[in-house]
């Protein structure tokens, strides 16, 4: 008598695994039920929340009318990962809101909060949360949403009701969540947005000023200004990353006693949680001395004279595995020109993962774990990656939260390798004159007048100390004035 074929035991994907197969919704309120066990991750999905996930299901939920909409994961039984989008396809996808742990209840499933219009349809994400390292959380999916009143408009929406800030550096948090648009307001970073809140700021000095949005909740823009009302603002600076992290930087320089309106708005309409960050001046960065995986001397003192792209991150977080290859290949392209990238681990798991890590992932720059002093200097770190351009004089040049391209990177490093200066120092009648000694490849040359210069190639070689190569001039040298050439 023939066998029966054996019953396979293995569970199958949710229906909704893929975005394609997301389940309908409509009205309000709704409570369904589902499942993430044996759920995916697509190509192409985005970082739910900002968390590696992999466990995610889908539905899409047209609202029935205009008003504040929660969509929570209460009565889940694991910890849960929540995010709602704009869009028809993965790669189209706005994001809208994000949330890892509920900030109302304090437990592992997830809350968001936001204004919808009646007849547009949200699309709703839940993932399991994952430290990048195991599998995504799963289990039983519990989605709730209801429909309130519109949530109001925050007190500075109006450009006219704009925030204060005091201070030469400053954090502020706020939020845009009910902000509107108004008439004459310009396309902030050159996106129409929709949901935009002020700032006024009044320089305290004339220097270089960064502002950030690092730390907020959604995908932002933002647009710093000079006039004194919507119809007559001067643009200064504007931004929109466009990439993973989604946070907003610019740099610009004041003018001592000028106000500048600060505008930070939505991607396509965004909105959530808002932190505005502003630092004044270029800060130096914070020295360190650390040992590297392989329980080697690191110190920050080892590439003076080099640019050094600092990277804050950790093996279990996503955004920082994802952005590991175009870190890679910019050491390669860039080595020889006097670019340094030196990871900074702020895992706990050991040395010996991180350097298994590196050897199976084929990091060629080094690495070494944060200490809490250091991360500490940094600012605290409290989101990852992040990651710090360090310019040829030890100066901060940039500080960038969350995942970066390749070109982005380049676009920082890249007028900081080309800008090499040299140092002179005069002591009575002796100068001496110093530069990177990773920038070999220029001719150093001199002049005696720069009226009509006639520059001279000073010939080699020249001593090496600490990162820097010296040329001290003989006494009463004719020549007074000196230049780096490639």
């Amino acid at each position: 008598m023939a066998m029966a074929p054996a019953t396979s035991l293995a569970q199958s994907p949710p229906l909704n695994d893929n975005f394609a197969d997301r389940i309908p919704l409509s009205g309000a309120p709704v409570h369904v039920t589902g499942s993430n066990v044996e759920a995916t991750r697509e190509f192409d999905e985005p970082y739910h929340a900002d968390n590696a996930g992999g466990s995610s299901v889908w539905w899409s939920w047209t609202a029935p009318a205009a008003g504040g909409a929660t969509v929570t994961t209460s009565g889940s039984d694991f910890d849960t990962v929540l995010a709602v989008y704009l869009g028809d396809t993965l790669p189209d996808l706005v994001p809208l809101e994000g949330n890892d742990d509920d900030p109302i209840s304090g437990t592992l499933t997830s809350r968001v909060v936001f204004n919808v219009e009646a007849g547009t349809t949200y699309q709703i994400a839940v993932d399991g949360f994952s430290d990048g390292l195991a599998a995504a959380d799963a289990g039983d999916v519990v989605l709730n949403i209801s429909l309130g009143a519109r949530i109001p408009a925050p007190p500075n929406d109006a450009f006219t009701n704009a925030t204060l800030i005091d201070g030469a550096a400053s954090l502020v948090q706020g939020t845009n969540v009910g902000a509107t648009r108004e008439p004459g307001e310009p396309d902030h970073a050159g996106n129409l947005g929709g949901k935009s809140v002020w700032w006024w700021w009044t320089a305290p000095s004339s220097d270089v000023v960064t502002v950030t949005t690092e730390g907020s909740g959604f995908d932002t823009l933002l647009a710093a200004y000079t006039g004194a009302t919507v119809g007559t603002l001067t643009p200064i600076a504007s931004d929109d990353d466009g990439g993973p992290a989604r946070t907003s930087q610019i740099t610009f320089t004041t003018t001592a006693g000028t106000p500048y309106r600060i505008a930070v708005d939505g991607y396509h309409g965004a909105s959530g949680r808002i932190t505005l960050r502003i630092r004044v001046g270029v800060p130096t960065a914070p020295g360190w001395e650390l040992l590297d995986v392989y329980g080697n001397p690191l110190r920050s003192l080892d590439f003076a004279g080099h640019v050094v792209l600092l990277n804050f991150w950790a093996t279990w977080c996503g955004p920082c595995v994802q952005e590991i290859p175009d870190l890679i290949a910019l050491q390669d392209q860039y080595r020889e020109d006097g670019l340094v990238v030196i990871g900074l681990s702020v895992e706990r798991s050991g040395a010996a993962l991180v350097s298994q890590f590196m050897a199976e992932h084929g990091i060629n720059y080094p690495v070494a774990i944060a200490s809490d002093p250091v991360i500490a200097d940094y600012g605290g770190i409290e989101f990852i990656p992040s990651s710090f351009i360090i310019d040829r004089n030890n100066r901060i040049a940039a500080e960038m939260v969350g995942s970066r391209s390749k070109a982005v990177f380049e676009a920082a490093v890249l007028p900081l390798l080309r800008d090499v200066q040299p140092r002179i120092r005069r002591v009575g009648e002796e100068t001496g004159v110093s530069w990177p000694a990773a920038q070999s490849g220029f001719v150093l040359e001199s002049t005696a007048s720069l009226s009509s210069p006639l520059w001279q190639e000073v010939p080699g070689p020249f001593p090496e100390s600490e990162g820097w190569l010296t040329f001290s001039p003989p006494t009463r040298s004719a020549c007074q004035f000196y230049r780096l050439r490639k």
